[in-house]
């Protein structure tokens, strides 16, 4: 991911480098001691035993949380919500080099990935054992192989995207919404891409039946943690077995296609205020205007960005579960691309309007008051 300039590759180094170190003491020093409630110690036990914990079963954190639950650090509780903290850290990172390559400003980037590492939904999960910091880092390591494809107009990197999609299949079915705007997206991709597309999408479904394979090789030792057969009565052994999970037949009593406009309204306003709230208000303005500005220079990207976030939006409007805030964490991921865009754009904006300002001295007078809040 080398910069031409090199003054550019040195800022863009010491940015990345601040990220990921001052995230990692940030969630380190809040990391929760040991165990926590609810799936957090379903997903803990069902680690460490390799055995099966609620539907989707999640194969990928699974034999990821078990490795982790191995490191000799003391508590198996701690060694899961470690996992969780690494995950963050490395999302933080990697958007922090994604809205580089997007605005090409790191005045811009460093303020906006910490405005996001500080957000309530993704702090709160970067702190115990759960699916989410790992759900977010692989769905940014798509968006990031996508851009860099079509930036180096390499075909290595655009199927890496489609084969990064597969194992997060096997992490968490969300991911479909991002291989759905992928497949979409193609309607707009030379036929090299498409090609691409198709072979990628092949290689991502071969990998995440791959992991899937958990399941029926693991179910033939008879795990000590099981939270799917007792209850449920399926067999994990059968192809019928994890079909049940894969469609998510457990929770479909949770989604509806109906409704009143009142209640869509209300889901939507709660998204918004969520959304809002994570970014300080400030944050939301910057991202409208982000995509603004976006949507007229980088077309392609920025069509992609927004299918993907109003497909996150329109499930969290029709899916109703308790914690669904921390389901859609990647829509806030996009969203602070457009708020680093919007800071980019403001800082253009007050060195063309004030006289005497010089471009340097505008991006510190958009950027430090966002960094002094954090």
């Amino acid at each position: 991911m080398p910069p031409t300039n090199g003054l550019k590759l040195d800022s863009r180094r010491i940015g990345g480098i601040a990220c990921l170190t001052g995230t990692s003491v940030i969630y380190l020093l809040t990391l929760a001691p040991t165990v926590q409630g609810f799936d957090s110690a379903e997903l803990t036990v069902g680690a460490y035993a390799l055995g099966f914990v609620h539907a989707p079963g999640y194969p990928l954190y699974m034999v990821l949380g078990h490795t982790f639950s191995w490191l000799p650090l003391g508590d198996v509780g701690w060694c899961l919500n470690l996992m969780s903290a690494v995950f963050a850290s490395l999302t933080i990172w990697l958007l922090f080099w994604l809205i580089c390559k997007d605005a090409d400003d790191v005045a811009a980037a460093l303020p906006t990935v910490l405005l996001f590492a500080t957000t309530p939904i993704f702090w709160s999960q970067a702190l115990r054992a759960e699916v989410y910091t790992l759900h977010t880092f692989l769905m940014v390591s798509a968006l990031y192989l996508w851009r860099q494809a079509h930036q180096r107009h390499e075909s290595r990197w655009y199927l890496s995207a489609f084969l990064v999609l597969g194992w997060g299949m096997g992490n968490h079915l969300t991911t479909i919404l991002l291989w759905g705007t992928l497949l979409l997206s193609l309607i707009w991709e030379p036929p090299r891409f498409r090609r691409l597309g198709i072979l990628g999408t092949a290689g991502g479904i071969a990998i995440a039946s791959l992991l899937y394979l958990y399941f029926p090789l693991r179910s033939l030792y008879s795990p000590d943690i099981d939270y799917i057969t007792p209850y449920f009565h399926v067999d994990l052994g059968s192809p019928a077995g994890v079909w049940w999970l894969l469609s998510a037949k457990m929770f479909q009593h949770e989604a509806y296609w109906g409704g009143s406009w009142f209640q869509i309204v209300q889901e939507l306003s709660r998204f918004g205020t969520s959304l809002s709230i994570g970014y300080l208000g400030v944050g939301a303005i910057l991202g409208i205007w982000g995509w603004w500005v976006q949507r007229k220079t980088e077309i392609l990207w920025n069509r992609l960005l927004t299918i993907y976030f109003v497909l996150n939006v329109i499930t969290f409007v029709f899916y109703h579960v308790a914690d669904k805030e921390v389901m859609f964490v990647p829509a806030y991921a996009v969203w602070a691309i457009w708020v680093a865009r919007g800071i980019w754009a403001l800082g253009n904006w007050l060195h063309r309007h004030l006289a005497g300002l010089d471009i340097r001295m505008s991006k510190i007078y958009t950027s430090a008051p966002l960094l002094l809040i954090i």
